[in-house]
């Protein structure tokens, strides 16, 4: 029983730090880019503050606590959107005067 009850949050955590880390090297990528990218809060709610105080306190990245939910890659060199496969909460997505032809990649 003890051991249900730590391997259970244990593996919720690996899961979260997993994502967190994709999502952290695809935010990463679309800077590197000169893209930019919105996360929930700042999208949906208008507030530049993320809402978790581990964030806010520089502890942690809002990838953690935030999704990608909006990327702008206008006017840029990219063709690939292959890294942007590890955002699946991605909602808006701006590709003005970019080179993509294949939008495959994208998460559905």
């Amino acid at each position: 029983m003890i051991l249900v009850a730590v391997a259970v949050p244990g593996l919720l955590l690996v899961f979260s730090v997993r994502h967190a880390v994709r999502q952290r090297a695809a935010v990463a990528w679309v800077q590197s880019q000169g893209g930019a990218i919105w996360y929930d809060f700042e999208w949906e709610k208008q507030t530049p503050q993320p809402p978790n105080f581990l964030v806010r306190a520089g502890v942690v990245g809002a990838d953690y606590f935030a999704e990608v939910v909006a990327v702008d890659l206008s006017e840029s060199d990219v063709v690939d959107l292959a890294p942007l496969a590890m955002l699946p909460e991605l909602r808006s997505l701006r590709l003005a005067e970019t080179r993509v032809t294949n939008l495959c990649p994208l998460p559905t």
